[in-house]
């Protein structure tokens, strides 16, 4: 009786430290809570890890940021007529191939074909004489920052055990998500407060 009396406060004590474990344990963070919501609105995390590699083609306009004749003028334009973007999310690779056209008087070639690639760490351009030009680290760091522009590449990317989600916040309709990826790059996902789905990428 006497052993007894003495561990049954010693068993009360143990119990309580881990329910309040599991209680710990089983609240999640605000920022992993409003990620997965994401995942699971865009299919679940299984369709996000199952998406390999994902293609993008289209036509548009690329605005000649600062280089309209003054100040007040409108931006000049090079139209897009042809566009492809292929993302391999596996390997962190990425290709990015367009012709464009001047839509203003340009001294040099009007019409451009463009090859840009990323490989991890590498990134590179293939000039008009079909040879490889390497891109300092910043080049390849701001490349691996545009492959995590889409909602498929940033979910995976967060989803990543070794990724650091922080930061929780409301603005408007849209939640605010800090990332840190396992490569270091840093990043704001806004998902839209009321479908969950993403809305933004920042960088």
């Amino acid at each position: 009786k006497g052993n007894i009396a003495i561990l049954h406060p010693m068993k009360k004590a143990l119990w309580a430290v881990l329910a309040t474990a599991l209680l710990c344990g089983c609240k999640r963070a605000p920022e992993v809570t409003a990620v997965q919501a994401a995942a699971d609105a865009l299919g679940g995390n299984d369709k996000i890890q199952a998406v390999k590699t994902l293609t993008i083609e289209g036509e548009g306009e690329n605005p000649n940021l600062g280089q309209n004749v003054t100040p007040d003028a409108p931006l000049t334009v090079w139209k897009v007529t042809e566009f492809k973007r292929t993302i391999d999310q596996e390997k962190g690779r990425m290709r990015v191939e367009q012709v464009r056209t001047a839509q203003f008087p340009f001294a040099l070639a009007t019409v451009v074909r463009q090859n840009m690639s990323l490989d991890g760490d590498v990134a590179w351009n293939v000039n008009a004489d079909g040879n490889p030009v390497r891109l300092t680290e910043q080049g390849a760091h701001d490349r691996r920052l545009e492959l995590l522009h889409h909602p498929v590449t940033i979910l995976r990317a967060a989803l990543n055990p070794d990724a650091k989600l922080s930061h929780f916040r409301q603005s408007g309709n849209l939640q605010m998500v800090d990332i840190i990826t396992a490569n270091g790059d840093m990043l704001t996902l806004a998902l839209d407060s009321r479908t969950s789905l993403p809305a933004s990428v920042m960088s």
